[in-house]
């Protein structure tokens, strides 16, 4: 198992838990990450950084499913 796919599962286990699906995870994921950028601590700028760049992916593979449902 790659580790993407575990660190996905793990970020839509939370999600989920929270009864928060698609696109709503992916854009509360953006939020958070620009959020703690604003702070100027390194390694609030490492984490920041990472959730912008999971809640994109996020965003990216949520499209295709919306836009297949519709046809």
């Amino acid at each position: 198992m790659a580790e993407g796919n575990v660190v996905d599962d793990a970020v839509g286990n939370i999600f989920g838990k929270l009864g928060i699906t698609g696109m709503a995870a992916a854009i509360i994921t953006i939020i958070f990450g620009i959020v703690v950028i604003i702070y100027d601590e390194f390694l609030a700028l490492i984490i920041g950084l990472y959730l912008i760049i999971i809640g994109v992916i996020q965003l990216v593979q949520y499209i295709p499913t919306v836009m297949a449902k519709k046809k």
